[in-house]
C-alpha cells in the first residue's frame, strides 16, 4: 500500500485542502462531496510532500490519516504547531488510536474526528475550517 496525498483546490488555486492517507479513501470522497463546486484534485506519496505542498498556496487544511504512520503523522503535526501561520489540521483515525486524542490535539491539531465519520460530516469540517484560514503572505511571515 502506497501512501497518497490529495489536493482539493477552490476556485482560487492558492486555496486548497490536502488530504494525506496511506489508500485512496478520503481524498476520493471529499473530491465527491465538493464536486458540484468544481474542485481539482492532485495526490503525492509521502509526508516529506506535505510542506512543500503547503507552500504553494495562500490558504490550505490538512486532513490527515493517523492510520496511516502514526509517529510520522504525530511528529508532522507537532512541527507545524510551531511554525508561523500554520494550517489547520483535521486529523482522521480509527478507534484503537483513540487514546492519542489528546496527544494530538495538544500537538496542533483543529479537529479529531473518528474515522466511522461520515463523508458529509468531514466535508461540513472542512469547509467551516477553511473559511478560517487567511495565513499572512510569505513576505509577511518573514519580515524583520
Amino acid at each position: 500500500m502506497g501512501l497518497s496525498m490529495t489536493f482539493l483546490l477552490t476556485d482560487n488555486p492558492k486555496r486548497g485542502i490536502l488530504v494525506f492517507e496511506r489508500t485512496p479513501y478520503w481524498g476520493p470522497e471529499l473530491k465527491r462531496q465538493f464536486s458540484d463546486q468544481s474542485l481539482f484534485v492532485r495526490e503525492c506519496r509521502t509526508v516529506g510532500d506535505l510542506n512543500p505542498r503547503i507552500a504553494e498556496f495562500s490558504d490550505c487544511l490538512v486532513v490527515i490519516s493517523l492510520n496511516s504512520a502514526p509517529t510520522d503523522c504525530l511528529s508532522w503535526i507537532g512541527k507545524q504547531s510551531q511554525a508561523i501561520a500554520g494550517p489547520p489540521i483535521i486529523v482522521i483515525a480509527s478507534p484503537e488510536y483513540a487514546e492519542l486524542e489528546w496527544t494530538v490535539r495538544e500537538a496542533g491539531a483543529a479537529a479529531y474526528v473518528n474515522d466511522e465519520i461520515g463523508g458529509r460530516d468531514l466535508a461540513r469540517i472542512c469547509s467551516r475550517l477553511i473559511r478560517t484560514v487567511r495565513r499572512p503572505p510569505v513576505d509577511a511571515v518573514f519580515e524583520g
